[in-house]
């Protein structure tokens, strides 16, 4: 079974491979030399300096959103000049701030030279005046510090310091502004940071470039403020512009009324990075340098609303709330609580289930929200949604859904221009699924699939198939209602819940966004329920164990009073939630200690063996010992608390146990220090198998249950594994024969200003925009040579949570407010990444989407939403068979009571999905609710940022680990078991990481990256001499490859994979 998932792997990887080749030879000739063998490859930073500056280009192309376009206002042409206005036109945001920031340099664009280097006239003295009206040029660096619980936030406050309409005016006195001939293109900007939020109000916060003027109380940052609508106005009314365009330069969904009630288009652009700017341009005016039509082709990936309280979540979104009871040392680090009581009803599933069922709510401010009758003026632009200069018709040409468990299915839909433009659309799929009052609960729509066309002239046609799999719109019964495998009270049953789908018809909607359709649905009917669990042995496709609860201690307890919304109740909880206010801040008991959070994490894990064999690397010159532990149920529970948190009596609750050791004296033996190597094994090996020696292979063919890794593993010496999960993580270990890792951040740019030379890409909300994996697939490969070329062997990043709130600090790092979009995107970047042997810690995991108060912050989250939103987008990269995620950031904050809960840590991800990758921690100074023990049982390899030894915090000896002691429910020996697991899991990172043969460098994979030596280049100022050379419009505009050649790629890759999700389709073969 492993031998064919590993033909399969290497069979996909070296045709995609090839294909890429072509690509590359096709259109990219000066990037990468190709070689037979093995050896350093001969590219030049000024090479992938322009692949990247091209790809940034193709983003904005692929990713900017067009919301308004009254008159035909764009695109622009080249027969114009344009004046620019706003603070931001002159002082753009390339990015966020923190960790996925990039390098501000001479490389980093702004307006007025990318628009000019795509072909742009601008206003040469409007721009100049902006010099001194504006201060020059620049964006404010953060200011870091931390606070009371240890956490490194960002005190920065958001101002908008926009120039003042006086000022203004006097440029138009001035005859410096030119209404009677230009177009007015008018920037506005917000910037995210790590450590804080979104302010909700502005009341504290400038609104003008002299900080004279303070917002409104009643508008938050990511309202249009009133010096903005002044200049607007001005330009409108007073300059009288015959077009005004205004630019939305934020990662952040925004409200846009008041903007489009002066503009007469509105784009949204997002972060551009150092480069996409000039891909705006070409939007702007409709084609690129060599005449080419451009048309934007960005859709939304977050639902646009003119109310934030028209959602659920923003009644429900942190904003400081902390536990009355608790302080903030008594839960060691943090009290804040965040409660996710919305469920599945988040983002677009809200807005198309509360306009499916002809909701009308009232608001906390007394506003109502009709839903129906009112959908238009509540949401600004659908999920998914975006205006295009031409038009499209669909016609559904064929169709083939196979209702069963573990069923593909595929649409192939007709996609025709009939306007007069060039452009691309993106068709995607969602499904409705039967809903049974009282049942399990659905949202009216959810997306499963989604395609994008190539680029169509007038008149042209073109096909797109759209595959999806029936596992993947089951729905998760956490409340057991059908999915019970003991019986529906639950009473003594640890295996509830689980994946169901359920009898009824199944609409699969054809449709522009997640409200619009545009052809009849495809419809199919499942006559009988198809549950998933070991009663029934039916399992998901891809799934390595049954899934059934894995948090109910989340959902128990404290846990156990939230007001998690049911469709079935919608109304009723509505009511609930939007008046909560500070009501339940003493709910949690003040047994709720540190001590009893960990024992709940303890709690949630299944049983396993009773007994292990650990083979401990104690030894005294060449001898080891063998010792065995197990662990039992037991009915005294850990620690000194007495609640009754299950509705079960501390008889019936299961905690860990010690069972005697067998044969573990160490008399006259002591700890090697020495780092030696114990044995023969190392990464460069190749490894034989005894049934056929002469076959050779690396270590990255070896399954991870092979014996053969913890033979490795013994060659280490216990002080080595245990300052592995220290600050030597990362290190070399010579006794094992790895070298170090080189790990940088981030997801904004490789080594996060770090290094020079590297490209700081448009942010990930404007790639997850394109709606384009195999754009974003390329971005990820150009990362990844950057990487190599710059010494980088593992970077964090990408970054992966998700927008459920508009109000994320660090929503611009993170792709969608949809799990299935934001996994698709990460899946295609992580996988261009992970192809040029770079390691990649996607973060932060999980529930991470607040960055406020982030250390020890409390997330109550049912499973339903965590499985079906929130773990979806981490998900297909953890099952990738194409290129399985190599590493995951574990975030800061807990979920429920539990830091590192093992129900997710490892009952879902590593049991369920068969997840083998190395898992690390964000930065923490502060352990009081985390530390080693609990990392380690989580099978967190390392707490990162630590500056001393981890193991005993007094004696810095790991004895904490082996003595006989209860620490949070883990005892004697079970800890350095579950240590030599997190080092075996650095090997098997190692060896998965270390340059594929499918790497487009064709270094050999058992070839690791930093034992090349690659020469650093100089970095080029940036000039239009510099910028890559025109490409011939009919030879297209994706990396220069042309259409045709993309049309050759498409056929080899549908009759190769089916077509659609190439990727997709691989990471769920079996």
């Amino acid at each position: 079974m492993m031998k064919g998932k590993k033909i399969l792997r290497r069979s996909l990887v070296a045709l995609i491979a090839l294909l890429l080749g072509v690509t590359v030879v096709a259109g990219m000739t000066a990037s990468v030399r190709f070689t037979a063998k093995a050896e350093e490859p001969t590219y030049t930073q000024q090479e992938l300096y322009q692949e990247g500056y091209k790809l940034s280009v193709e983003l904005e192309e692929d990713g900017s959103v067009l919301f308004q376009n009254e008159g035909n206002a764009l695109p622009l042409g080249t027969d114009v000049q344009a004046d620019l206005y706003g603070y931001m036109s002159y002082n753009i945001i390339h990015g966020g701030g923190g960790s996925g920031e990039g390098r501000w340099d001479s490389d980093c664009l702004q307006e007025k030279a990318a628009f000019e280097l795509a072909g742009l006239d601008v206003n040469d003295e409007l721009w100049a005046w902006h010099g001194g009206a504006n201060g020059g040029p620049g964006i404010k660096q953060e200011s870091w510090v931390t606070d009371s619980g240890g956490d490194r936030v960002n005190q920065r406050t958001q101002d908008i310091p926009e120039v003042s309409v006086d000022d203004y005016r006097d440029a138009l006195d001035k005859g410096i502004a030119k209404p009677e001939s230009n177009v007015a293109v008018v920037t506005f900007g917000r910037q995210g940071f790590e450590g804080s939020e979104m302010p909700m109000s502005m009341a504290d916060n400038y609104i003008d470039y002299d900080s004279t003027r303070r917002g409104s109380p009643d508008r938050t940052y990511l309202d249009p403020m009133e010096t903005e609508l002044e200049l607007l106005d001005f330009l409108k009314n007073e300059a009288k512009y015959d077009k005004i365009i205004v630019l939305i330069n934020s990662a952040n969904v925004m409200t846009l009324g008041e903007y489009m009630e002066y503009s007469d288009a509105l784009l949204w652009i997002g972060h551009p990075g150092e480069a996409g700017l000039v891909g705006v341009a070409e939007v702007l005016m409709g084609q690129d340098t060599t005449g080419k039509q451009i048309s934007p082709g960005g859709r939304t990936a977050d639902t646009w609303m003119t109310d934030f309280y028209s959602s659920p979540v923003m009644y429900n979104n942190g904003g400081g709330c902390t536990y009355a009871n608790l302080t903030t040392g008594g839960m060691g680090g943090g009290a804040q609580y965040n409660q996710y009581e919305e469920g599945i009803f988040m983002g677009y599933r809200w807005y198309e289930t509360a306009y499916a069922d002809k909701l009308v709510l009232e608001g906390t401010d007394g506003k109502t929200f009709d839903y129906y009758n009112d959908y238009d003026d509540i949401v600004a632009m659908p999920f998914g949604g975006g205006l295009s200069y031409t038009e499209f018709e669909w016609e559904v040409v064929s169709s083939d859904i196979d209702l069963t468990a573990g069923g593909h299915n595929s649409i192939t839909v007709k996609v025709s221009n009939t306007g007069d433009y060039a452009g691309k659309d993106t068709v995607q799929i969602y499904v409705n699924a039967p809903y049974n009052e009282g049942g399990i609960d659905k949202a009216e729509v959810s997306l499963v699939g989604f395609a994008k066309t190539e680029r169509l002239r007038p008149g042209e046609s073109g096909t797109v198939t759209i595959e999806f799999e029936t596992d993947d719109f089951a729905s998760y019964d956490y409340l057991g209602i059908k999915n019970d495998v003991d019986g529906t009270d639950h009473v003594g049953n640890e295996k509830w819940g689980g994946w169901v789908l359920e009898a009824g018809e199944y609409e699969f909607r054809v449709q522009c966004n997640s409200h619009d359709q545009k052809t009849e649905p495809v419809k199919a009917t499942l006559d009988a329920d198809i549950i998933y669990n070991e009663e029934t042995g039916i399992m998901r496709a891809g799934d390595e164990t049954y899934a059934y609860n894995k948090i109910n201690d989340v959902n128990a307890g404290d846990g156990s009073g939230m007001i998690w919304m049911s469709r079935n109740t919608i109304k009723e909880d509505w009511a609930s939630i939007t008046n909560n206010g500070t009501g339940r801040q003493d709910q949690l008991t003040e047994k709720a200690s540190l001590g009893d959070a960990q024992s709940r994490a303890v709690n949630t894990a299944q049983k396993a063996k009773t007994t292990v064999t650990l083979n401990a690397p104690y030894k005294n010159g060449t001898k080891a010992i063998t010792m065995t532990y197990g662990y039992q149920a037991s009915t005294e529970p850990v620690g000194a608390d007495t609640v009754n948190y299950w509705g079960k009596t501390h008889n019936d609750q299961t905690y860990i146990a010690a069972v005697a050791n067998v044969g573990k004296s160490t008399t006259g033996y002591t700890a090697d220090t020495r780092f030696e190597r114990n044995g023969d094994i190392s990464a460069t090996d190749k490894v034989t198998t005894s049934t056929d020696p002469a076959n050779s292979y690396g270590w990255d063919e070896v399954p991870y249950e092979d014996e053969r890794w913890d033979d490795w593993v013994d060659q280490a010496s216990w002080t080595e594994i245990v300052n592995f999960q220290g600050t030597q993580w990362n290190g070399a270990f010579e006794s094992l024969g790895i070298d170090a890792i080189s790990a940088l951040d981030g997801p904004g740019e490789a080594g996060t200003g770090n290094k020079e030379g590297n490209t700081w890409w448009p942010c990930e909300v404007v790639m997850a925009s394109t709606w384009n994996p195999e754009l974003v697939e390329r971005v990820g490969e150009a990362y990844g040579k950057q990487c190599v070329r710059t010494g980088i062997t593992s970077c964090y990043g990408p970054a992966m949570n998700t927008h459920r709130s508009p109000f994320g600090g660090r929503n611009f790092e993170y792709y969608s407010e949809d799990g299935f979009l934001a996994g698709m995107m990460c899946l295609a970047e992580t996988t261009g990444i992970q192809r040029q042997g770079v390691g990649t810690f996607n973060k932060h995991f999980m529930l991470n989407d607040l960055d406020g108060g982030r250390s020890g912050q409390i997330a109550f989250c049912n499973e339903q939403a965590l499985r079906e939103i929130y773990i979806r987008a981490w998900e297909f990269s953890m099952k990738s068979e194409v290129a399985p995620l190599s590493g995951m950031m574990a975030s800061l904050n807990r979920i429920g009571l539990s830091w590192g809960n093992r129900g997710v840590y490892v009952g879902i991800i590593r049991e369920e999905f068969g997840w083998h990758g190395l898992a690390i921690t964000d930065g923490m100074d502060n352990v009081q609710y985390s530390g080693a023990v609990k990392a380690a049982f989580s099978g967190i390899a390392c707490l990162l940022w630590r500056s001393t030894v981890i193991g005993d915090e007094a004696n810095n000896d790991g004895s904490i680990f082996t003595g006989n002691n209860v620490n949070g429910g883990i005892a004697d020996y079970y800890g350095a078991y579950m240590l030599r697991e997190t080092m075996k899991q650095r090997l098997y990172y190692d060896t998965h990481i270390i340059a594929p043969e499918d790497s487009l460098f064709t270094m050999d994979y058992w070839q690791s990256i930093n034992s090349v030596n690659y020469e650093e280049m100089p970095v080029s100022n940036l000039t239009a001499a510099t910028q890559p050379e025109p490409q011939d419009p009919d030879e297209g505009g994706c990396g220069g490859t042309s259409v045709a050649g993309f049309a050759m790629i498409a056929a080899i890759l549908a009759a190769a994979l089916g077509t659609g999700f190439a990727l997709r389709r691989a990471a769920k073969k079996k």
